[in-house]
């Protein structure tokens, strides 16, 4: 995580959020820095949720997200 964190430094950062769906329900959460030059995205979170909708994916997104400073 340090490594992503120095990597993103004070740019603004991209997330993509996809579920795999197939038995299980896996959300996947990718960060990378948006700053007008392709970049690589990071996988920083994954999670295996019993139902998917708005809220559940809303919650994972969140707390996945906290463990990054200045990213509200």
């Amino acid at each position: 995580m340090d490594q992503i964190i120095s990597d993103i430094g004070n740019n603004y950062v991209y997330i993509i959020v996809d579920e795999t769906a197939k038995s299980l329900s896996i959300p996947n959460l990718l960060i990378g820095k948006l700053d007008g030059t392709p970049s690589k995205s990071y996988l920083v979170a994954c999670k295996e949720l019993k139902s998917t909708n708005y809220e559940t994916i809303c919650q994972f997104i969140n707390s996945s997200l906290k463990m990054f400073p200045g990213i509200e």
